[in-house]
């Protein structure tokens, strides 16, 4: 062997060790919603109900500055910092635009801003909105999907669900497809990576229960059909949740019979970067006692029924949460070894407003 090979053998070598120890601490940049929505890729707005009327002034307001402030403020955070890829948790696109050619649009555009100032891979699950209005499901497969499927990830079943993994150093990454609920493609990826440290498992619709208020009690992940089997495999290996869709940002830890699921639901739409965020922590029994003394007596019908569904299928199981009030921007999960933390981000987004230690 040359002196030139063998001084191009020893670059590898250091060039594998500096890689690895890079996995072992690193960090990723998380997006909750971002509805993109624009006034000319809009079809018949006269005849839009009066919620999604509210949510598009909503949307137009936050991407005029709030949101591109945000992405670049996202963005500059990733390339100066040992981040290694950033996530967003779906609802990237509000939906509704009216046919087939302005959805495809939206995706086109928001996906170009997402990535912009950028120089670090971004990963994409698709959300409810991402699936709602005339052609928005194609489009979404058109554009979204074949967006991901030019990353460095694996679709386990690329035929029956847009889930897909990536393997990190010692860790995995699940990308799951929330809008066609698939246990089998979950377990691939299980399986992928049986010896790893820590698991995380994007969704855009959470996992486990965490809202504040009765009428997000069913914005969980499977429904009847699959829920308490999807709760039940990722407690069994103790997976770290990343969600969005419920527009608060927050964390839940539960304990369950067969395992643990921390969870932490990211929100991106920045409406007034002045508001002063704010924690509130509950105990698990705090958490509970606060729905049935505050909800209980004002519920009727299936209201009433869902409430107590909730109270005797989850009661006992949450160890403690948190909800962060006026809290909307990007979080850096950051892994330090065998230790997992998020840094929150909010209001001008140039420090860190709180961090939460999840691992």
């Amino acid at each position: 062997m040359s002196v030139c090979s063998k001084f191009m053998s020893v670059l590898v070598v250091l060039f594998a060790a500096v890689f690895c120890v890079a996995k072992e601490n690193y960090q990723v940049v998380l997006l909750g919603d971002l509805h993109y929505d624009s006034e000319d890729i809009r079809l018949n707005t006269d005849n839009l109900k009066p919620y999604q009327k509210r949510e598009m002034q909503r949307n137009f307001a936050a991407w005029e500055k709030n949101i591109p402030v945000l992405l670049k403020a996202a963005a500059d955070y990733a390339n100066k910092n040992d981040v290694l890829f950033s996530i967003q948790c779906g609802d990237i696109t509000q939906g509704d635009e009216g046919k087939y050619e302005f959805a495809a649009t939206s995706f086109k555009r928001v996906l170009k801003h997402v990535n912009q100032d950028q120089t670090k891979p971004v990963y994409i699950v698709r959300g409810n909105h991402d699936c709602r209005g005339k052609g928005k499901l194609k489009a979404c497969a058109d554009v979204l999907w074949e967006y991901m499927k030019k990353q460095d990830v694996v679709f386990p079943q690329p035929q029956e669900s847009q889930t897909c993994y990536k393997i990190v150093g010692k860790d995995l990454f699940i990308f799951f497809d929330a809008m066609r609920v698939n246990l089998q493609t979950i377990e691939s990826a299980l399986q992928a990576k049986p010896d790893a440290r820590h698991i995380f498992f994007v969704t855009h619709i959470p996992v486990m229960p965490c809202v504040f208020a009765p009428s997000g009690i069913a914005w969980i992940c499977g429904g009847k059909t699959y829920g308490e089997k999807l709760r039940s495999l990722l407690a069994k290996h103790n997976v770290i949740v990343l969600a969005a869709h419920t527009h608060v940002t927050s964390y839940f830890d539960w304990k369950m019979p067969e395992g643990s699921i921390k969870q932490f639901v990211s929100f991106s739409i920045v409406k007034d970067p002045a508001l002063v965020p704010q924690s509130v922590n509950y105990s698990g029994t705090e958490y509970f006692q606060m729905f049935e003394k505050k909800f209980y007596p004002t519920l009727k019908g299936k209201n009433l029924l869902d409430l107590q569904d909730f109270l005797k299928d989850f009661t006992g199981k949450l160890d403690h949460c948190t909800k962060y009030q006026a809290v909307a921007g990007f979080n850096v999960l950051r892994i330090d070894g065998d230790k997992v933390f998020v840094d929150i981000y909010s209001g001008k987004l140039d420090k860190a407003v709180f961090t939460r230690q999840i691992k």
